[in-house]
């Protein structure tokens, strides 16, 4: 592929290339802002679902709130001062009834999440706790009536009764409010600690170099006269990578991943022509992966720019992508030129310090970034944990 020449251009041709360049990016930013406000749509439906409450159904959940009714149960007996057999009794009579009502809300909570789920924060709250109320009224009455209609021998009058009622719903009510005080607030730590997390990691992710969009917009320009079809192409493919950076997806597959990168090699390869080549080894059948945005075209930019344009002849970049039952394995290597060889071309490592940061935030000390330089490649290996993704076929 040869290389664009930029020939000088009348005032005329000047005046109507920069006609063109407004337009491509003023439809390339309404495309980007369109999907954006979608996205951002989206997110706001999406968090007025948000979960305040743990997952009731699962088991983990059932045998802590039993184990803490328990301990009620415990508290409740050692309260009256003494132990003795009449102790053991009412401690086996207060497990079997707490034991019940503990049960019963986690159905209610599980059974009713879908329609909890519905509601708004504080109306989710109300009735919930209204709810569990009601679960405490119903089966303080029912264990009541049933000692009654058994006719144990107990001395209960209507005062006990009565007693026994609103005792059960005043230690309920209190429990209920702590408990669900305690849930919001965690609740609200986990938002907090996502927002920024996720304020880092679009921070990182918008930096972008300049340079990049105004070499593309020349090259587009040129080949609008030169090449009309190579053109379209380089437009959308540009229309792609910005809508990824500026987009609000922060996790994409590992194959829209590589695809985006290869939008980008397709850009600079208009203006780099037979200088750049990039050697792709992906296997076939890549897994579901979902990894950060931008991981893999920063890197393959930082190899054109460092590697490949410092080099009057060019030179190749390899891609390799290897993958094993626990993690994945990206690397991607290109030359060295003579100036950074010679000390005199140094990168000011803000691409991979970027990445860096942004593996850790989002896989911990499960990744890594691995940076090998001799003489004549530079190589830098990501390595992405692999949670039992299933595998896609392309």
């Amino acid at each position: 592929m040869p290389v664009l020449d930029y020939p000088h251009s009348s005032v005329s041709d000047r005046t109507q290339i920069g006609l063109i360049k407004r337009a491509i990016i003023t439809c390339l930013i309404n495309d980007i802002m369109q999907n954006r406000n979608v996205d951002n749509n989206n997110a706001t439906e999406n968090s007025l679902s948000a979960e305040i409450l743990p997952d009731f159904c699962t088991n983990q959940t059932v045998l802590t709130a039993m184990l803490i009714g328990e301990l009620l149960a415990i508290v409740l007996t050692t309260s009256t001062g003494h132990w003795n057999l009449s102790s053991i009794t009412y401690l086996a009579y207060a497990s079997l009834f707490i034991q019940w009502i503990t049960l019963t809300d986690i159905a209610v909570l599980c059974w009713g999440k879908r329609f909890f789920a519905r509601l708004a924060p504080h109306t989710m709250m109300a009735a919930i706790y209204i709810s569990l109320q009601l679960v405490t009224l119903i089966i303080s009455e029912t264990g009541y009536q049933v000692v009654m209609l058994a006719e144990i021998q107990v001395s209960w009058d209507q005062l006990f009764h009565l007693r026994l009622i609103v005792s059960n719903l005043i230690i309920s009510s209190i429990i209920t409010a702590v408990a669900m005080r305690y849930f919001y607030l965690q609740h609200q730590s986990v938002q907090r600690l996502n927002a920024q997390t996720q304020a880092k990691i679009e921070a990182l992710q918008a930096r972008i170099r300049p340079h990049f969009l105004f070499n593309s917009m020349n090259t587009i320009a040129n080949l609008i006269h030169a090449d009309p079809d190579k053109a379209e192409d380089a437009v959308l493919d540009l229309s792609e990578l910005f809508r990824s950076s500026l987009g609000k997806h922060d996790y994409v597959s590992l194959r829209e991943e590589i695809q985006i990168t290869q939008r980008y090699v397709n850009i600079e390869s208009l203006r780099l022509g037979e200088r750049l080549k990039v050697m792709w080894n992906v296997p076939r059948i890549l897994p579901s992966l979902q990894m950060p945005a931008l991981m893999l075209q920063p890197l393959v930019e930082n190899s054109i720019y460092h590697g490949i344009e410092p080099i009057q002849e060019g030179g190749v970049i390899d891609v390799v992508i290897d993958i094993d039952e626990t993690q994945v394995n990206i690397s991607i290597s290109n030359p060295v030129p003579e100036q950074v060889k010679a000390g005199r071309r140094k990168g000011n490592q803000i691409a991979l310090n970027n990445i860096k940061q942004r593996l850790a935030l989002s896989y911990g000390e499960k990744s890594s970034m691995n940076i090998n330089h001799t003489d004549n490649r530079h190589t830098v290996v990501l390595v992405i944990p692999l949670d039992q993704q299933k595998d896609s076929q392309p």
